[in-house]
């Protein structure tokens, strides 16, 4: 207890103590400035906005601030109103002075902010922390008031706000004090895991999901201390799955991967794509037809590759299967090829990725109701391993 005592009695002078992890009077390390994953974030944002109790979100570039407003927005069912701070002038939020016919003079409020008495949009005003201090001053108003001169926000609309930290050497300026206070503040990282589970269900592109899996520090190479333009995010590996989908030659769709994640992750990506087309057709490892890897094909990246596009095509086999007439795909033919994903992964990949490939299927944002009953690779498969699998609810 007595670390906690000694940081609070220097709290009462005034003087600002920054501590990375202290002890309460179980011994147990309390962190003082832990880095929520956007999971994580996620759950208190929605409990926040219910409470109408304004968050600041703050973060590395490309880290996923804005969309995780958006995916909260859309989960929520609301309006989702994205205010780029940065942009814009005080005009822009407190709108302009007008002359009534009675000779007075009133303001007349962007058409941006709702305008509906009822309305319970989520707004975010973004880069908040880069806008100039004018700027600043406006969204204060909005935020202590919610009122912007002469109007004011419907009640059941929702403030949050993002911005990059100092630290991270981009055109942050330290927010006002008065404002600061007004907020809730969090702190987001990266969690590998996190984004995969995203990817997944966003749909990126398998070979982006397949190298990140192999090699998850190329995931986000960010460095505040560097001046290098080109670095990757989640945000550029997101650029990089719809490159992929275009229609550029092999040679310019790498030189524009290169562009968005830097040359040195461009080119350890370009060796995967390589080895990643020897793989076998996804279709023909679940209907059975290949049940064994390549010589040439047995790279731990290939591995992750493979189990990605396996994933994928299960996945979509899935969403055909009719419960009611099977007129598509019944539920038992289903098994069949999930049955198959089992025996394959586990007879010819790496133990710990043949468990994630089983994990992930079972698993948010897929849930696949794989059975014991209905797969026996499964069910000899899970009774090898199910001490080294964590989380899995609905085998």
């Amino acid at each position: 207890m007595i670390k906690l005592l000694f940081i609070f009695s220097k709290l009462t002078t005034g003087e600002v103590i920054m501590a990375k992890d202290v002890s309460d009077k179980t011994g147990a390390e309390i962190k003082m400035d832990r880095e929520l994953n956007p999971k994580e974030a996620l759950q208190i944002l929605e409990e926040m906005v219910k409470i109408q109790r304004p968050v600041m979100l703050w973060g590395q570039p490309g880290i996923g601030k804005s969309e995780m407003v958006e995916q909260l927005a859309k989960k929520l069912k609301r309006k989702f109103i994205d205010i780029r701070l940065l942009l814009m002038d005080p005009t822009d939020l407190r709108g302009i002075p007008f002359k009534r016919s009675d000779d007075k003079m009133v303001w007349a409020p962007p058409i941006l902010f709702p305008q509906d008495p009822d309305d319970d949009s989520i707004i975010l005003l973004d880069e908040i922390t880069a806008a100039p201090p004018s700027v600043q001053a406006a969204a204060l108003q909005l935020v202590l008031n919610r009122k912007l001169g002469e109007y004011t926000l419907p009640k059941n609309v929702a403030i949050l706000a993002a911005g990059n930290r100092e630290t991270d050497k981009t055109a942050a300026q330290k927010m006002p004090s008065a404002l600061a206070n007004r907020f809730i503040h969090l702190d987001i990282g990266f969690n590998f895991d996190v984004w995969r589970e995203w990817a997944f269900g966003a749909g990126i592109h398998p070979h982006v999901v397949g190298f990140l899996s192999a090699f998850p520090a190329n995931a986000n190479t960010f460095n505040p201390k560097t001046n290098f333009k080109k670095f990757a995010t989640p945000r550029t590996w997101t650029f990089v799955s719809q490159i992929l989908k275009s229609n550029l030659p092999e040679d310019l769709m790498m030189d524009t991967v290169a562009g968005t994640v830097g040359e040195g992750v461009m080119l350890a990506f370009r060796t995967h794509r390589k080895h990643a087309a020897n793989l076998p057709n996804p279709d023909d490892v679940l209907t059975g037809k290949v049940d064994k890897l390549p010589n040439d094909a047995k790279d731990i990246s290939v591995q992750h590759a493979l189990s990605v596009s396996l994933i994928y095509r299960l996945n979509l086999f899935f969403q055909t299967v009719d419960r009611k007439t099977g007129d598509n795909m019944t539920l038992k033919e289903w098994y069949v090829l999930a049955d198959n994903l089992v025996g394959f992964v586990h007879k010819n990949f790496e133990p710990e990725i043949a468990m994630m490939a089983v994990n992930v299927c079972v698993k948010e944002p897929f849930k696949l109701p794989f059975s014991n009953s209905e797969m026996k690779n499964h069910k000899k498969f899970f009774g090898e391993n199910h001490k080294l699998f964590r989380g899995i609810n609905n085998i």
